[in-house]
């Protein structure tokens, strides 16, 4: 057996395992630092290959990856309690005060396009329903203040919505919520940075031509519509739990390349990488999904 099949296959088995003890609240590494001993690995990796017996040198090879495993999983599981010890350190005087903001900007009939660059960070985010404005925002936050900056750009209008005069905050007590309206008339493009974050993304009112979201450790829905004649969808996602709703009526196509990710595409035929619909030849209208998940889970459905 290869090198590389015995070190991703006992990697794999050492990730379930820690995971599986994690779930019963089997913590016996919580209180250890052991990034320090990464080298290691290097080390029993590097006298597998220096081994002739293959026995002793899947063995050593075994270990190295049974180590990386352990020290990567339970190093990331240590950085949330990590970052929230500094951060309280630093707010334990302050107090977090939430306020409500309401944003708008008017609608232009000259733009044809529009596209929203939205960074959501931590919290509560809600996309759907539609406006007579260009993009309306309600807010309840306690991390900063919104703003949304608009320019033009020929026929284009673009809406940068961010957080600005960022608080210092307790991780346990974030309160970040916000919803956005969009206005149905123009074609949109939108591209959505979701940190640990909730979701809930209703697209189906919108002509969406381009849709990117990237995320972390997030739980996002997301439902498109039937109003463009072909829209493309880039998700690209860390540890999330995604579910995407699409219209029966519409084509689809998935391309995934999604390792170590759960996959649920209720409908599809697989063909290599690709997944596609029943009418994905003979529909009208097309839907292009472009996956690539970490440790996550993926769900697609037909409505």
């Amino acid at each position: 057996m290869k090198l590389g099949s015995i070190f991703w296959g006992t990697f794999l088995l050492g990730t379930g395992a820690l995971f599986l003890l994690k779930n019963f609240g089997v913590s016996a590494f919580s209180g250890v630092e052991l990034f320090k001993y990464w080298p290691l690995a290097l080390i029993l990796f590097g006298v597998a290959f220096l081994m002739e017996n293959r026995l002793l040198k899947g063995l050593f090879t075994g270990g190295s990856a049974a180590l990386v495993a352990v020290i990567a999983w339970t190093t990331l599981w240590r950085i949330p309690s990590m970052i929230e010890t500094k951060v309280d350190n630093i707010t334990s005087s302050a107090v977090a005060v939430t306020t409500s903001q309401t944003l708008s900007e008017p609608y232009d009939s000259t733009a044809i396009r529009a596209r929203l660059n939205f960074d959501a960070g931590m919290g509560d985010l809600n996309i759907g329903g539609t406006t007579d404005n260009f993009i309306d925002l309600d807010a309840e936050t306690n991390v900063g203040d919104y703003r949304i900056k608009r320019k033009r750009k020929d026929d284009i209008e673009v809406f940068n919505v961010q957080l600005t005069k960022q608080k210092f905050f307790s991780l346990a007590n974030v309160e970040n919520r916000v919803r956005l309206k969009l206005n149905s008339r123009p074609i949109w493009n939108v591209n959505c940075d979701i940190g640990a974050a909730s979701a809930d993304l209703d697209f189906s009112n919108y002509h969406i031509e381009t849709l990117s979201i990237d995320a972390g450790a997030a739980s996002i829905d997301i439902k498109l519509g039937d109003r463009a004649t072909e829209s493309r969808m880039r998700l690209r996602a860390g540890a999330a739990s995604i579910d995407i709703k699409i219209p029966k009526g519409v084509g689809c196509e998935i391309t995934s390349d999604a390792a170590l990710a759960s996959e649920d595409f209720d409908g599809f035929q697989k063909s290599g990488r690709k997944y596609y619909t029943d009418n994905f030849q003979t529909s009208a209208k097309k839907i292009y999904i472009d996956i690539d998940a970490g440790v996550s889970s993926v769900n697609i459905s037909r409505y």
